[in-house]
């Protein structure tokens, strides 16, 4: 059974509008696993802070955890999921290890789920 194509539709999310298309759809769907774990790696609070400390500039080991006020244990784990999920890449200068953001789009993806979040908490304020 053959099915019509699909318009593109435009959502408004926030100041920005995101365009859905056929062709971002099918990148969707040929890398579904892909996609999940990058999205695994922001399912954090802790995560999402160490992106945005990123964004600012590179940072030692030592930094985050200061910054964030965690151990270094913890930080670390942390650090090993967003490597895993390739948005972040490191380098050994001496005995310390420096952090930098391999993908900086990353930062614009968070920051339309951030929009998106204000948009749906307004939602949920006006239908209680």
């Amino acid at each position: 059974m053959e099915t019509s194509p699909r318009p593109s539709s435009l959502y408004a999310l926030g100041d920005a509008t995101v365009m859905s298309s056929d062709h971002n759809l099918d990148v969707i769907q040929e890398e579904p696993s892909l996609i999940s774990g990058i999205l695994s790696a922001l399912d954090s609070s802790i995560r999402i802070q160490i992106l945005l400390l990123l964004h600012q500039r590179d940072h030692y080991v030592f930094e985050l955890v200061q910054a964030l006020g965690g151990s270094q244990p913890l930080i670390s784990q942390h650090l090993k999921v967003l490597k895993r999920a390739h948005i972040i890449d490191n380098e050994r200068q001496g005995r310390q290890i420096i952090y930098r953001l391999k993908e900086p789009m990353i930062i614009d993806i968070i920051a339309k789920v951030g929009q998106l979040s204000q948009k749906v908490s307004k939602t949920a304020a006006v239908s209680h």
